[in-house]
């Protein structure tokens, strides 16, 4: 099945709806889906066993300050998607670029109960994620930090799992509805630069040039789309 590019699918939204709306979707999506290679990675890297045995090995405080990395990011991505659309009061109020836009944007009397259900179950979702950069990344809660109160829990996989597939249905959503399309689409997962790096580590550098020596070349996997059957 041919790729399905983000640029492309931006200028249709344009087309058949707004500018508005086709920015909303691409700029959202684009973090989305750098939240969702990013996840991949993650759990290739740091869910089993054998590769943090691996990993310790070869460099546990690296890969401690990779994991601390990937993680803050994954949280801080999802708590973006939900920020609500005006921040701040006055002459310092601004608008926020995250799907809650689409309230408005997507706004017909057919598409607002659909939309509005959608939005919701997506903070939902990510109500764990926004108390962890609460109470942990954005800030360091007083309390917390002197073990006055519990940390928060740490985030689960089907948590993580579920934040994204909300956030999936909202563009589904809108391509159903603008496009009368009813494709969804997710990230192509190419590169597998985590899986490459530990197949490295494991095999040696000389050994990894020659297995990778006529690998195909592949395009960014941000850019590059393919359709869920």
């Amino acid at each position: 099945m041919a790729p399905i590019f983000l640029h492309e699918l931006k200028e249709e939204l344009e087309q058949k709806s707004s500018k508005e709306l086709a920015d909303i979707f691409f700029h959202c999506y684009y973090d989305w889906a750098r939240t969702w290679l990013m996840w991949q990675d993650f759990k290739n890297l740091f869910t089993d066993n054998e590769r943090i045995e691996l990993l310790n090995k070869c460099g546990s405080a690296f890969f401690k300050a990779v994991y601390d990395s990937f993680h803050d990011s994954i949280i801080q991505s999802l708590t973006r998607l939900t920020d609500p659309q005006i921040s701040g009061q006055g002459k310092n109020k601004y608008k926020n670029m995250s799907m809650q836009q689409f309230k408005k944007s997507l706004a017909t009397k057919n598409n607002n109960m659909i939309i509005d259900q959608l939005i919701t179950k997506l903070v939902c979702k990510t109500k764990f994620a926004r108390k962890i950069r609460d109470k942990q990344i954005s800030h360091t809660d007083f309390k917390t930090i002197l073990g006055e109160i519990k940390k928060p829990d740490p985030a689960k996989i089907d948590e993580i799992n579920e934040a994204l597939d909300a956030a999936q249905a909202i563009f589904a959503y809108v391509i159903q509805s603008v496009l009368k399309k009813d494709d969804i689409i997710e990230p192509d997962y190419v590169g597998a630069d985590a899986m490459w790096t530990l197949n490295m580590l494991y095999r040696g550098d000389e050994a990894f040039k020659e297995e990778i020596r006529t690998a195909e070349p592949t395009c960014p996997p941000e850019w590059v789309l393919k359709r869920v059957d």
